[in-house]
C-alpha cells in the first residue's frame, strides 16, 4: 500500500514538472514569436531620434562604401558591434532597409538564446529553469511605458536599434568558453572568435566592454589568487584567457585611434563627485528596478488601478533576481569546497558587484537621480543565469517553492502581454518614416 502511494505521489510530480514546463515553452515560443513578428513588421513604426540614425546609417554605409566618415556624426560610438553590420550586407542583397535591418537583429538574437541556453546546461541546471531565464531573458520589461527616446531593455537589446546585442552575445560567448577551459583546460576556437569580437569592440566602443565586463574577470582572478593563496591561479589558462581578451579590447581601440583615427567618448567619462556620492550609490540599483519596469518612474499610478495592477509583475520578476543573488552568495559560501559551479557562480556575482560598484563611481546619472538603465543591460543578462540557478535548487516539496513558480510564470506571461501591447499601441514613426522610407 505504501509503494503504491508512493508511485502515485511520483506520477503527480512528473505530471506537475509536465505542465509547468508546457507552460513555460509556450509563453517562450509566444514571445518569440512576437520579438519576430515587431522586427519583422513593426520596425518602421517605432522609429525614434537613436533608432532611426541606425537605419539611415545602414544605407549611408552601402552608398559611400565606407564604415565611417567625417561628415556623419557619431554621438559617442559608431555602433558597429551591434545588428548594424549583418543589416548592411543584406542590405546590399535585398534593397530593403526595414527588412535587413530586422533580420540583422535575429541573425544575432538567435545565437544569444543558443549561448545563454548553453551556459545553463552547463552548469547542469534543470529544463524549467532553463525555461524561466530563457523567458526572462527575451521578455521586453515594458509594463511602465514606451515612449520616442526609449533606450531600455528591448530597444537595446531585443528589437529596434539593438545597441547592446552583439555586445550581449560576446559576454555570453566569453562565459561558455571560460567554463570549457576550466573543463577541458584548453583555449578552444571560442577563444578565437571572442577575441576577434573583443578587437572589434575596441574599435566600435572603446574601453565599454572592458569596463562593464572584462575587468570584473580580472578582479575575479586576482581575489580567487588572493583566496586560494596560489600566486598559481594567475598563471592558469582561464586567467591567461582573461588577460588575452583585455589585450584583444585595448588592441582594438588603440587600433581605431591610431590608424583609423577615430576617438571614443569614453575618455571623457569622470568620477562622481562627493557631494552627489551617495546618491550615486542607489542610482545602478534604481536604473536596475528601472529597466525590468519594478516601479513608475515619475508618473503617480493608483495600486488598485489597472495599471497599478499590473505593476505588480514586473515588480515581482525583479524581486525573485534580487533573492537569487542572496541565495546564490549564501550557497557559494557554503558549498565553495563540494561543488564545482560554485566557481562559475562567483566569477558570475563578482562581475555583477564589481560592475555595480564601478557603475557607482563614475558619473552617468545625466542629471537624474536614477542611473541610465540601458548600461545596466549587460549585468542584468548575467544576473538571470544566477536566477536560473537559484530557480534550480528549490525545494519544489515547499508551498514556497510552488507559489514563487507559479508568480513568477503569471508574471511574465503578463509582463510580455502588457509589453507587447504597449509597444504596439505607441506609434512613433509619423516623423521620421516618410524620409526614411524615401530611401
Amino acid at each position: 500500500m505504501g509503494s503504491g502511494k508512493k508511485r502515485i505521489s511520483t506520477s503527480k510530480k512528473y505530471d506537475a514538472a509536465f505542465i509547468l514546463n508546457a507552460m513555460l515553452w509556450l509563453v517562450f515560443v509566444l514571445q518569440a514569436a512576437a520579438v519576430v513578428y515587431f522586427n519583422l513588421f513593426e520596425l518602421k513604426c517605432h522609429m525614434g531620434f537613436d533608432s532611426s540614425w541606425m537605419i539611415l546609417k545602414t544605407f549611408l554605409i552601402n552608398k559611400e562604401h565606407a564604415f565611417f566618415r567625417g561628415p556623419w556624426i557619431e554621438q559617442n560610438n559608431l555602433d558597429l558591434d551591434t545588428s548594424l553590420l549583418p543589416a548592411t550586407l543584406l542590405y546590399a542583397i535585398t534593397g530593403k532597409i526595414y527588412l535587413s535591418y530586422a533580420l540583422g537583429n535575429l541573425i544575432i538574437f538567435v545565437p544569444i538564446i543558443l549561448s545563454f541556453h548553453s551556459i545553463l546546461k552547463k552548469l547542469n541546471l534543470g529544463t524549467a529553469s532553463r525555461l524561466f531565464a530563457l523567458n526572462m531573458l527575451i521578455s521586453p520589461y515594458l509594463v511602465t511605458g514606451y515612449n520616442l527616446i526609449n533606450l531600455g531593455y528591448a530597444e537595446c537589446f531585443i528589437w529596434g536599434p539593438a545597441y547592446y546585442n552583439l555586445r550581449i552575445l560576446t559576454i555570453l560567448l566569453t562565459i561558455n568558453e571560460y567554463i570549457n577551459i576550466k573543463k577541458h583546460g584548453e583555449l578552444g576556437i571560442l577563444s578565437i572568435v571572442t577575441l576577434a569580437l573583443y578587437f572589434f569592440s575596441g574599435i566600435s566602443c572603446g574601453v565599454f566592454l572592458l569596463v562593464i565586463f572584462i575587468f570584473p574577470c580580472l578582479v575575479f582572478v586576482v581575489l580567487k589568487t588572493l583566496l586560494k593563496n596560489d600566486i598559481k591561479v594567475l598563471t592558469r589558462k582561464e586567467s591567461v584567457y582573461f588577460y588575452l581578451i583585455t589585450g584583444a579590447a585595448l588592441l582594438g581601440k588603440e587600433f581605431a585611434s591610431k590608424v583609423l583615427g577615430i576617438r571614443i567618448i569614453d575618455a571623457s567619462r569622470t568620477w562622481t563627485t562627493l557631494e552627489s556620492f551617495f546618491n550615486n550609490i542607489q542610482a545602478p540599483f534604481l536604473g536596475l528596478m528601472k529597466l525590468v519596469g519594478a516601479l513608475p518612474t515619475k508618473d503617480k499610478v493608483e495600486i488598485l488601478s489597472a495599471k497599478g495592477i499590473m505593476q505588480l509583475f514586473p515588480l515581482f520578476i525583479f524581486a525573485v533576481v534580487v533573492l537569487s543573488v542572496v541565495f546564490t552568495c549564501i550557497y557559494i559560501k557554503k558549498n565553495i569546497a563540494k561543488d564545482e559551479r560554485c566557481e562559475t557562480l562567483s566569477l558570475l556575482i563578482t562581475v555583477v558587484a564589481v560592475n555595480y560598484a564601478s557603475l557607482s563611481l563614475f558619473n552617468v546619472v545625466y542629471g537624474s537621480d536614477i542611473f541610465e538603465e540601458r548600461y545596466l543591460i549587460c549585468s542584468f543578462v548575467v544576473l538571470l543565469l544566477i536566477t536560473a540557478f537559484y530557480i534550480d535548487r528549490l525545494d519544489m516539496s515547499k508551498l514556497f517553492s510552488k507559489l514563487l513558480c507559479i508568480g513568477l510564470l503569471l508574471s511574465l506571461f503578463m509582463n510580455n502581454i502588457v509589453s507587447d501591447a504597449t509597444y504596439h499601441k505607441e506609434n512613433n514613426s509619423v516623423f521620421y518614416v516618410d524620409e526614411i522610407s524615401e530611401i
